[in-house]
């Protein structure tokens, strides 16, 4: 009977941790599809935050995002330069689903002269998914 009594209190020890895993499973983030990521977005509520024009170029990103509304872009970025450049948060723009601009989390990666680095940049929580990041480029 003990034998059985501890089995039992094993299985259901177990089941309640597993419960217990899968309760964060909102904060699991997943890929979301970037239907503007070549258009023009033209908002009427667009507060015309613009990012810093630098030595940088975006090649590509993917933006992410969990069910609580945690919004991050994994971004490829160049230094177009010969030089040492460092890139922050002034740099790039994320463009959210209430035409809304925002700058990303504070952060700053020190690049090479002409280095190509994939990071990934936290955008924080909105209720609005991301529908385009942009860098402000030299002209």
């Amino acid at each position: 009977m003990t034998i059985l009594k501890t089995t039992f209190y094993c299985v259901l020890l177990l089941c309640f941790d597993i419960h217990a895993s899968n309760a964060d499973s909102g904060q699991v983030l997943r890929f979301e599809a970037s239907p503007f990521r070549d258009a023009e977005l033209n908002c009427d509520f667009d507060d015309n935050i613009t990012p810093r024009p630098g030595d940088f170029v975006l090649n590509d990103y993917a933006i992410m995002s969990s069910d609580y509304g945690n919004r991050y872009g994994i971004v490829s970025i160049k230094n177009t330069s010969s030089g040492q450049r460092i890139l922050n948060e002034t740099y790039i723009v994320a463009i959210f689903g209430d035409c809304v601009r925002r700058l990303p989390a504070l952060f700053s990666k020190t690049f090479s002269g002409n280095e190509q680095i994939t990071i990934t940049i936290p955008f924080g929580f909105n209720r609005f998914p991301i529908l385009k990041l942009y860098m402000g480029e030299r002209k």
